[in-house]
């Protein structure tokens, strides 16, 4: 007869250290990606002073939904962004936020790999 004990008292706390570590830079490269999409966004925009441009700092944020997955908000708070951005039925929209975000889906590989490399 053969016996055997494994001790994996310090398991538990090494996977969490883990998952601490990896939710970090998750959440690192998030802000990452935002700060590249509101770059975009603040230099694209129609009217490249006053509130409709500082709106995207005060209303863009990154939210965590769980262990490393994060949510990344882009948008302005300024009451007529939506009218710029997709226009009326009176005038045409100047897009600067969706331009923002596809530029934020090509940037998201380099700069989790810049994060992840490091």
């Amino acid at each position: 007869m053969m016996s055997v004990q494994v001790d994996t008292s310090g398991l538990k706390k090494l996977i969490l250290d883990m998952v601490a570590d990896q939710d970090a830079k998750a959440k690192l490269a998030a802000e990452q990606i935002l700060i590249e999409g509101k770059n975009v966004a603040k230099t694209i925009v129609p009217q490249p002073t006053g509130n409709l441009r500082d709106g995207i700092d005060r209303a863009s944020y990154v939210e965590r939904q769980s262990p490393c997955v994060y949510k990344i908000v882009m948008t302005s708070d300024a009451p007529y962004s939506d009218y710029v951005e997709f226009g009326t039925y009176k005038m045409l929209g100047t897009p600067f936020l969706r331009p923002a975000g596809m530029i934020m889906r090509v940037k998201a590989p380099e700069v989790i790999s810049r994060i992840y490399d490091e």
